[in-house]
Formats: C-alpha cells, structure tokens, sequence
C-alpha cells in the first residue's frame, strides 16, 4: 500500500485505477468493499480507504477467482501491464482535486478489452515473441537496440533513456529497455545502475520504476542485498519512501536466513551510521512495521 504521506504527483494512479476497475464489475467478494473502493471521490480517499481496511496488502482470497488469477497474470514481469500504462498516462494531465481521474476511461476500455481476450482463451498479456518480426521492428522504433548489449552498454543506454523521459516514446523507449537483452548476467555495476534510477531528481513516476523493480527483482539476492546496502543511506537522505519499499527484495517473500544476511550487509557497509535505526523508524512511521522484512528491522533496531 502507498503511504498516506505520498504526495498527489506521487501515488501510484494507473494501479489505484485498476483497483476501482476490478470494483467496478463486483471483482471483490465483499460488496461493501467493492463499493468503497468504486465510490472514492479522489486518490488520497481511496489510499486512506484501503490502508484502514486491509493494512498492509490486499489479499489474494478478497478477490473472485477470475479476478485474481487475472490480476496475477496482468502484473507478472512477462506481462505488458507497462506498455498499457505507459501508452495512456504519459498524455494525461496529473491528477487535480477537480480532474481526480483523469485517464480512467481509457484504461477501463483497454482493461474490458484485456479481460475479455483472457477469458476467451485468447490472452494478450504477455510480451510478444522477441522473433515476432512485429515486435522487433515496434522495439527498433522505441528503443533502437535488439541486440544483446554488453554491461558497459546497457548502463550507458540505460542513463541516456532516463534523461529522455518526456513523452509518450521516451517512456515507452525506458520501461522496454529493462528486457534488452545483455551479455551475461547483470554486473554490479549494472545492478548499482538500476538501484541509481530511485535516486533521480525530480522522480520518475512509480508506474516506470515498475520495471526497474522488475529488474531487479530477477537479480541474485545475495548480489541485490550487497547493492542495496551500499545505496540505502543515500536512498534514505534522496527518498525514504524507496528506501524503505526496496528493503524487500521485489517480487519475493524474504526468508529469515535472508532477512539476516540483508540486515548484516547494511550494518557491514554503513559503519558510520545507524541505517537500522533510521528503516526501523519509517516503518513505524508508516505503519510496516508489522509485515517482513519490516518487522526484523524494527526489532534489531529496538535491540
């Protein structure tokens, strides 16, 4: 759930619309939910509305089956939920108390239309096929690359896509540039690179660090927890909204094993200041403190 303190410009909107979606065709099984969630006059309404009925995270069995197994497909790093967002919001004004929804329409007919192929059996959720002809020249045209890239590259091209990121295209051309292959595995650099996006100022909108996210989320946990301690305090100073979302390693339900290991590389590469402390604080703040890996925080913190 985003937090309360999030600024209008900063909540996650195209997600938020989803959800008033899903309400609008009685996807939630219970009613009154559906309702409070459809009827929201604003996105800081249905923030508040969300966070006092389900906390932390919507859960699976609040949605029909239909819902929820579309849900799970539509937002899997495979799918085109990006393509969706980013070909509708990019033209759209921000939100305003006057214009709370703006882009709605469009992304209820695009998501009818998604809906509707899925349940026929006829899913366009997924990318295309990289040897589809189509979808290579549609990627030539938005990101100028198929090729694999070496590391060195892919940062390279990542920083000049980044600053491009002004329109429709340039939103497009970044969130593709995510799944342009690279020769080998990320490197840490490539991983340092990625980590550098949640540190841009002014940010970017949290519907294109999704695929940041995305990206990281299929790094080597152990290569990720290494990163993101080196990055947390400056993430702490920058954006403590992303320093306390990318704690949990995207994607994934942390073990205790990892929990630990994650904690001591903080401690490991942040001698000088207390990072635990600070984490632990903005969960408490913002109310995480009692979900994984939030919770460990807060109790070594406490220690």
């Amino acid at each position: 759930m985003p937090s309360l303190d999030e600024p209008l410009d900063q909540l996650p909107i195209p997600t938020l619309i989803y959800l008033r979606w899903l309400a609008s065709w009685d996807a939630f099984i219970d009613h009154s939910i559906g309702s409070t969630i459809a009827h929201s006059d604003s996105p800081l309404e249905l923030v508040t509305d969300l966070r006092a009925t389900f906390h932390e995270a919507i859960p699976g069995h609040a949605l029909r089956e239909d819902a929820l197994n579309f849900t799970v497909e539509y937002f899997s790093p495979q799918a085109i939920y990006l393509s969706d967002f980013s070909s509708i919001f990019p033209h759209a004004p921000l939100p305003s108390q006057d214009n709370a929804w703006v882009g709605e329409n469009d992304m209820w007919t695009l998501l009818d239309a998604r809906f509707a192929s899925w349940k026929g059996g006829e899913s366009s959720l997924q990318k295309p096929n990289p040897s589809d002809s189509e979808f290579q020249r549609n990627s030539e045209e938005s990101t100028n690359v198929i090729a694999q890239m070496t590391p060195e590259a892919w940062i390279s091209r990542l920083e000049m896509v980044s600053s491009a990121v002004q329109d429709h295209e340039g939103s497009v051309a970044y969130a593709n540039h995510f799944y342009v292959p690279m020769v080998g595995n990320p490197t840490d650099d490539v991983v340092a690179a990625v980590f550098r996006e949640f540190l841009r100022h002014p940010p970017h909108d949290r519907s294109l660090l999704c695929a940041a996210e995305n990206f990281l989320g299929e790094v080597p946990f152990l290569q990720y927890a290494a990163t993101y301690a080196i990055t947390v305090s400056q993430l702490l100073d920058v954006a403590p909204r992303f320093a306390l979302d990318l704690l949990d390693y995207p994607g994934c339900a942390l073990k205790k094993r990892q929990i630990r290991q994650l904690l001591g590389e903080i401690r490991r590469k942040n001698p000088q200041r207390d990072v635990i402390h600070e984490l632990g604080e903005l969960a408490i703040e913002w109310n995480a403190d009692s979900d994984e890996p939030f919770a460990s925080v807060v109790a070594a913190e406490r220690r």
